[in-house]
């Protein structure tokens, strides 16, 4: 059965914020006046996120989903794993420690009215940004997404800000054909979007900056890195269709 909206929250050791997640997500829908779902998605933790996830959903109701890895794969499969068991008609996936608030759901669905995908982005005008990055990851950032820019996704300034949205059709079709199980998801689903025609809107967001990351900036940004050559690659072998 179809919902109108469906949020999906991918989670790795979040035992200490995913109860605040589900509870802040399940108040904010409960105001609204359509149906809605919660798709959490543990990332085989080794915490007691699993735990912590269904005490809130006991609360929640029958609206709110926990699928399990049963190993860590990576945020981006998580987020896939959702999207693709998801049944909403508008599909939105934010992180677990809501850096970007739930209720910039209300900005961006009249948006998904006339396009298939908006993106949260914090480097527009318009963009709020509380609490800012250290410099040095500010730095990172800006300097991965001119690499973006200049070699997969033109025309988006912010491809990593973790809140996005889907039409049905744009979710199942772009992630039905990711690949990458990493944080270079974000820009291999943009990719695949803009190849397949959909169009994209970039959306200014509040945001606030989580102490909690798990991002390492050299690591996973050299990964990250890597994933772009892995998206133009995957394309030539014909991965990602027309």
């Amino acid at each position: 059965m179809n919902v109108d909206v469906s949020l999906v929250i991918p989670a790795f050791n979040e035992v200490h914020q995913i109860s605040n997640a589900i509870k802040e997500a399940t108040k904010f829908f409960s105001d609204q006046e359509y149906s809605w779902e919660l798709i959490v998605v543990d990332d085989g933790s080794s915490d007691k996120t699993d735990q912590a996830a269904r005490a809130a959903m006991d609360e929640a109701g029958d609206s709110v989903t926990l699928i399990k890895n049963e190993v860590n794969r990576g945020k981006g499969y998580a987020v896939k794993r959702g999207m693709l068991a998801s049944k909403g008609n508008c599909v939105f996936f934010t992180d677990a420690d809501l850096s970007t608030p739930i209720e910039e759901i209300k900005k961006c669905l009249p948006q998904l009215m006339n396009v298939d995908i908006v993106v949260g982005s914090r480097a527009l005008a318009g963009s709020n940004i509380k609490i800012r990055q250290s410099r040095r990851r500010q730095l990172m950032g800006q300097l991965y997404n001119k690499v973006v820019k200049a070699t997969v996704v033109r025309g988006i300034n912010d491809t990593q800000c973790g809140f996005k949205g889907f039409s049905k059709n744009a979710a199942k079709e772009t992630f039905a054909r990711q690949s990458l199980d990493g944080f270079g998801f974000d820009v291999e689903v943009l990719y695949i979007a803009t190849k397949l025609g959909f169009k994209i809107l970039e959306v200014p967001v509040t945001w606030s900056n989580s102490a909690a990351t798990r991002v390492s900036p050299i690591p996973d940004g050299l990964g990250m890195l890597s994933d772009l050559a892995r998206v133009r690659i995957n394309d030539l072998r014909g991965l990602y269709g027309r």
